[in-house]
């Protein structure tokens, strides 16, 4: 068989398979729709919060805002307490860097000392 006669069989057997689950489905009843009830009722009402009832709520509204306010603040201090522990660690870190490398190159002219016999 060639590779066009594979696919065409191929085809015709999903097309097949697709049939015969469709009308499994019709016999078996499954297929069909279903009404589903709406877990939500939707009213239309005409209440209207009077300016005295969201006083509260403005008033929390505004304590939040506070709280966020104050968060943040201190969200920033942290973090440019933290970048400077960062920076002052990466210093310390360079100056042993820097002990290490001078007693390397120490090491080292001692040796070049050696090898020429000085």
């Amino acid at each position: 068989m060639s590779q066009g006669e594979l696919l065409i069989s191929a085809f015709g057997i999903v097309v097949l398979m697709g049939n015969v689950v469709t009308a499994w489905a019709i016999l078996t009843g499954k297929g069909q729709k279903r009404n589903i009830d709406q877990p939500f009722r939707v009213v239309a009402e005409d209440r209207v919060a009077t300016e005295s009832a969201l006083a509260p709520l403005n008033h929390r509204v505004g304590v939040l805002e506070n709280d966020v306010r104050m968060l943040r603040g201190k969200m920033e201090a942290d973090k440019n307490e933290i970048i400077a522990a960062g920076e002052e660690r990466m210093r310390k870190i360079g100056e042993r860097v820097d002990t290490v490398l001078t007693a390397v190159s120490r090491v080292e002219g001692a040796l070049e000392q050696m090898r020429h016999g000085k």
